[in-house]
């Protein structure tokens, strides 16, 4: 049974604001390049660890495609894994595979990465996804890498996966599946939508949740008045775009040949790569190379 979802995705600093954290700290232009540099004044400092343990604390949160079948399939598949085996798994998702930007890549290099986390999921189904599991985990992941692989950026790198973000109660095996109204608003009435933006636009940081969240309620409600059948209408739109742009997707074959016995031989596979391929993905594998989860 599918439950349907209007509440509105509050931001962090919004929240923080409106409950009056004493320890709030507005993020300043320019720390993050301060921090990169390594000129860092004490309170840029504290600004920028504490937007790195938010990270940190994000990382460990489950990362969904949208498609409930194959989203509880993998959350069915590392529930009783470790916590940093789900934070590789959800990594892959969210780091290889559904980028929300990928301005600093090339097509061919954000192929390649997509490639390389669906290697990284092979890895994952031999070494730690339990046995009666792994089959229906890789055809998961295997999904997840297609519809990533058909996905388009816009000029500003910004990526569109083509098909409706869904909401979950629950974790693991007890996912549930929600509407998320928000993304239903943004593909089936734009209008609606660019009002929502205008609105968030023009209230202040305390009045921009509670606006948004009337407004959103208010559509919902309306828009299931007007048109009965528009949940269904658009998940039939989700659906139609999966089955002609994503079900036949031929997969990038960078990684095929590297072999996922091990961290010892999935490694060398990757310096291998590197060294026969210079300056190409080299960010990523480097930074893929320096990931905590191959070292502990």
């Amino acid at each position: 049974m599918r439950i349907e979802n209007v509440h509105q995705n509050i931001t962090k600093f919004d929240f923080l604001k409106a409950i009056n954290r004493e320890d709030f700290v507005e993020p300043q232009k320019g720390d993050g390049e301060i921090a990169a540099s390594l000129q860092i004044s004490d309170e840029a400092q504290k600004r920028f660890e504490k937007d790195i343990q938010h990270f940190d604390r994000r990382i460990a949160l489950p990362e969904y495609c949208g498609i409930y079948k194959t989203d509880k399939a993998v959350a069915t598949a590392v529930e009783g894994c470790s916590k940093e085996e789900q934070i590789f798994v959800y990594g892959i998702i969210r780091q290889n595979f559904l980028k929300e930007n990928t301005s600093s890549l090339t097509e061919e290099e954000r192929q390649a990465n997509i490639a390389l986390g669906m290697k990284k999921a092979e890895y994952a189904s031999e070494n730690f996804i339990p046995e009666e599991h792994r089959e229906k985990f890789l055809d998961a992941m295997n999904t997840i890498a297609k519809l990533a692989s058909a996905g388009k950026a816009d000029k500003n790198g910004n990526m569109n996966y083509g098909v409706a973000k869904s909401s979950y109660l629950g974790h693991g095996s007890n996912l549930v599946e929600t509407t998320n109204t928000l993304d239903m608003m943004k593909n089936m009435d734009s209008a609606a939508y660019d009002e929502y933006q205008r609105i968030g636009a023009e209230s202040s940081n305390e009045d921009r949740p509670l606006n948004h969240a009337r407004f959103l309620v208010n559509w919902y409600i309306k828009a299931l008045k007007e048109k009965p059948n528009i949940i269904e209408e658009y998940e039939k739109k989700s659906d139609k775009y999966f089955d002609k742009e994503v079900k036949d997707k031929e997969l990038p074959a960078h990684f095929d040949s590297i072999d996922v016995s091990n961290k010892e031989t999935f490694l060398a596979g990757i310096r291998n790569f590197m060294t026969k391929n210079q300056n190409f993905l080299s960010g990523i594998l480097s930074f893929e190379l320096s990931n905590k989860f191959w070292k502990d």
